[in-house]
């Protein structure tokens, strides 16, 4: 239940912020509304007492998305099963955030437990899959500025290079190249877990995650606020796991840009 509220809290804040739908891929389970687990049949909620976010949300694909279509979407490219692209170009700023349970392989695509995460399988979103994505993005000069976000325990992986994150770069082992103006967030680091935020005993369910609400609370808070320091109250406010940036090297300073520069129209 928190991971998709955690991504439709996301879909709406970009919706409040006056971004439309076009400039928006939402992949969701979709599997939570009609539930009859749901003790608020129709509705999802990221916070105890809190507003529907499943009211009006267009969602572009559920889980019939393999890893590798989801890379796919990243990159722009249209195909039979993903008709439905995010389209930047050298002006753009990109903004992706992700949300399941993860382990050292990345996120298993419909892991339900943990212990999916953990276990792996045969369909996985790997640190190798953004990596690449990214880098042909950064090669075809079709982002500005790339803003990742993950919340899922061991999300670190996404970043760390042993493990093939960013900031291993682009290219093969005897020619990497930084991946510039490209940036992760993530819930914990590569050897740790994240942890649920909030209980609502109405739903009943854990309704977000720790990392993500608190990202969440702090990117709404002013246009104004800077990245760096919404990174940085996050990382204060999120306890239990350790709130990781990785590339840092490469992109761009954070202290100068702001929510509204990342997030507007």
């Amino acid at each position: 239940y928190r991971h998709q509220a955690d991504a439709l809290q996301q879909y709406q804040l970009l919706r409040g912020m006056g971004i439309d739908d076009d400039h928006i891929v939402l992949i969701l389970a979709d599997d939570l509304a009609g539930a009859p687990e749901n003790g608020l049949p129709g509705a999802i909620r990221n916070a105890p007492e809190g507003d529907d976010l499943y009211a009006g949300a267009e969602i572009d694909y559920r889980l019939g998305l393999r890893g590798s279509e989801l890379a796919s979407v990243l990159r722009g490219e249209v195909t039979e099963t993903t008709p439905i692209v995010i389209s930047p170009s050298e002006s753009s700023d990109v903004y992706v955030y992700l949300a399941g349970h993860g382990g050292a392989a990345g996120i298993p695509i419909g892991a339900v437990t943990a212990e999916d995460g953990l276990a792996g399988g045969d369909d996985v979103f790997s640190p190798e899959l953004l990596r690449d994505s990214l880098c042909t993005l950064a090669a075809e000069q079709r982002y500005r500025r790339a803003f990742v976000v993950i919340e899922s325990c061991y999300a670190g992986v996404f970043g760390d290079a042993s493990y093939g994150g960013l900031e291993r770069g682009c290219g093969d082992a005897d020619d990497e190249t930084p991946l510039e103006g490209a940036v992760l967030l993530t819930a914990a680091n590569a050897r740790e877990v994240s942890y649920a935020g909030a209980y609502d005993h109405e739903v009943p369910a854990w309704v977000n995650d720790a990392f993500s609400r608190n990202f969440a609370d702090n990117l709404a808070l002013s246009p104004g606020r800077s990245l760096a320091d919404v990174f940085a109250d996050t990382y204060r406010a999120t306890a239990g796991s350790h709130p990781s940036a990785y590339n840092l090297a490469h992109a761009g300073r954070l202290g100068q840009v702001s929510v509204a520069e990342l997030l507007s129209p």
